[in-house]
């Protein structure tokens, strides 16, 4: 059904305004509904199963409060039914002490398009749906909609709000039970319990613990980070790192720890037990993700700014190509100015010269004076790496970035600074000479560096992961599981829409393929078209006019005669006089007559200064970029 609908579902009177065109999609009658209404004897029996049909279709549900109906809506369903409107402005008088007919008309209506009240097995399964959507949006404030509609497009007549709330609210009393026991048997009742006497307790310089993990960095610096880091290690001190059941996804989390968030932490206290240990652990494992992935960012970033200093200390320091050129230019004049050098001493000299500058040439690159330069500021790399280490970066195979942390953990706990010979993994020919030299001091700097940079580039492709993460976590964890899809793939087949069998989809696909090929094979048979490496077609025809068209298009061009844009302002502006309202005076010149309405539009339109010039070439782009700035000097003064 369309977005505009849905303000329809469930209303329980009819409403007081509708437009045209919805009229006429809800109450226009197929050849059906006429002869189920046809069927009535009297005229007003009629017009209101009309009525209850077509709010039927409009609300999804039985037309239950008859003291209002609009004239408006009378006199259109008259005029459909060729019955002259009544001259009241309820059904009341029809069913007044005549419930068995407002009964019969209101199953006739829901009947006729296909309804029905809503059976056990039918609440069951809404239930059950229920249940699902909750699972991937916890939030109740757009189920209540989403519920009217899936009654809606069911043909299940909508309850009473009351009940469809009953019914949301069991299903979230359910979705909320089974994730609590998904969590107490996780983590065990007094771990619970422990982090939900914790988030009211002040934290350093915050007045409580939920108020320090819930704060965000203002910006990327590495004290920043430094914070983030001191998070995440207060984080794994309480162990929500570890046995995070899988029914507690993204979307619960984020819905809970929001709503832990927007209460004050001393009010959590007196929540619900339940209640309470479910936003309490939502909380946290919110707080470890959002500080994992903004750690992540900032180190990234952190990185390439790293780079981007080093960078600017080797801009500083090298010389200027201009000044050397300039150099060698004027000691070349120099001595071909020199007419006491003999010709084999300037070319000597000149060769020397030649060899100065090709030898600047090969110096080395800039990348690797960048390199040498991150290789001076180890000392950030090993503060950085050192905090690194600790977090429990995975991948689905093997991979040159979890082994050097391993390799960096080992020796930043024996407090090594220098790197073994032994080491076999490799960052890329660039970092390989620094990594075999014979300085392992040197050669360690090299190889925690190039861990960084690899970190960075595995981090943005998902090659390397964190479990505490949304931004940064398994591709894996966001596919849908070998054995949930052997379990469900029925149930996601329906929510598709699409059948189980593979051929059953193709089919139609094929076919249409088919015909399509079967359509170039004629055109080509045909000489319509040539096919060698690609498909060629021949630039196609002119159609010969008709004569109608013609006709139309000249009686148009007669009454608007062709003109140039200047003619027509000028002709406009003769009968209007609106420059004289611009100007507040009489324009002096045609030119300047012109150049106000090019202003007026280059200033109201996407056209610039130079397409009007164009468009009038006796003006200038300069000049009506005057008689703008002049319009808006004007307008700032008002």
């Amino acid at each position: 059904m369309d977005h505009w609908q849905l303000a329809y579902l469930g209303m329980r009177q009819m409403p007081r305004e509708l437009s045209e065109f919805e009229l006429a999609t809800f109450f226009t009658f197929s050849p059906k509904e006429r002869a189920l209404i046809d069927a009535r004897r009297s005229q007003l029996y009629r017009l209101a199963c009309a009525v209850h049909i077509g709010f039927v279709r409009m609300t999804g549900r039985t037309l239950d409060a008859s003291k209002q109906v609009p004239k408006f809506l009378w006199a259109y369903v008259g005029a459909q039914l060729g019955i002259t409107p009544p001259d009241m402005g309820t059904l009341s008088a029809l069913y007044d002490r005549r419930t068995d007919t407002l009964v019969d008309h209101q199953m006739l209506a829901y009947q006729a398009l296909g309804f029905s009240p809503m059976a056990e097995h039918q609440r069951r399964y809404v239930t059950r749906w229920l249940k699902e959507r909750l699972a991937g949006q916890p939030s109740r404030s757009d189920m209540l909609h989403e519920l009217k509609r899936w009654l809606y497009e069911h043909r299940v007549l909508i309850p009473h709000d009351r009940a469809l709330k009953r019914l949301i609210s069991q299903a979230v009393e359910v979705s909320e039970a089974a994730l609590t026991d998904a969590l107490v048997l996780a983590y065990g009742e007094a771990s619970l319990d422990a982090w939900g006497a914790l988030l009211p307790r002040p934290e350093g310089n915050q007045a409580s613990l939920q108020q320090w993990l819930w704060a965000v960095p203002l910006r990327s610096s590495t004290h920043q980070m430094g914070e983030l880091f001191d998070k995440i290690e207060r984080l794994y001190k309480l162990g929500v790192q570890h046995r995070w059941p899988a029914v507690c996804n993204e979307a619960v989390v984020r819905h809970y720890a929001r709503r832990c968030a927007n209460r004050p932490a001393s009010v959590s206290k007196r929540m619900v037990q339940q209640s309470r240990r479910l936003e309490s652990a939502c909380f946290l494992r919110y707080a470890l993700c959002a500080a994992t992935d903004q750690m992540s960012s900032m180190l990234r970033h952190w990185i390439r700014k790293s780079v981007n200093d080093a960078g600017r200390l080797i801009d500083a320091g090298r010389p200027d190509p201009e000044i050397k050129l300039r150099e060698f230019a004027a000691a070349v004049k120099g001595l071909i100015a020199d007419d006491t050098l003999t010709r084999e001493t300037l070319c000597q000299q000149l060769d020397a010269l030649a060899d100065a500058a090709t030898s600047q040439h090969r110096l080395r690159s800039r990348a690797s004076m960048i390199r040498e330069q991150l290789l001076l500021r180890h000392r950030l790399a090993r503060a950085m790496l050192g905090r690194l280490v600790q977090l429990p970066f995975a991948t689905q195979s093997a991979h040159p970035v979890i082994e050097a942390m391993e390799i960096l953990h080992n020796l930043y706990a024996r407090k090594a600074n220098w790197l073994p010979n032994r080491v076999a993994v490799r960052f890329g020919r660039a970092w390989q000479p620094v990594l075999e030299g014979q300085d392992r001091k040197r050669a360690l700097a090299a190889f925690e560096w190039g861990t960084l940079f690899a970190l960075r580039v595995a981090l943005r492709n998902g090659s390397v992961f964190l479990d505490h993460s949304f931004a940064f976590r398994s591709q894996a964890t966001m596919l849908i599981s070998g054995q949930d899809w052997q379990a469900r793939r029925n149930h996601f087949y329906g929510h598709l829409k699409l059948p189980q069998d593979a051929r059953a989809f193709l089919e139609p696909v094929v076919e249409h393929l088919d015909a399509g090929l079967a359509r170039l094979r004629d055109a080509a048979v045909r000489g319509e078209l040539r096919i060698d490496s690609a498909i060629h077609v021949d630039p196609l025809k002119a159609k010969r006019p008709e004569a109608s068209v013609e006709a139309l298009r000249r009686a148009l061009f007669d009454r608007h005669p062709d003109g140039q844009l200047p003619e027509i302002l000028l002709e406009i502006d003769s009968h209007t006089h609106f420059s004289w309202l611009l100007l507040g005076r009489e324009p002096y010149s045609r030119s300047e007559l012109l150049m106000v309405y090019a202003a007026v539009l280059a200033h109201g339109t996407s056209m610039s200064a130079t397409d009007l010039a164009r468009m009038v070439p006796e003006l200038s782009p300069s000049a009506i970029r005057q008689m703008m700035r002049s319009y808006r000097g004007r307008a700032e003064t008002a």
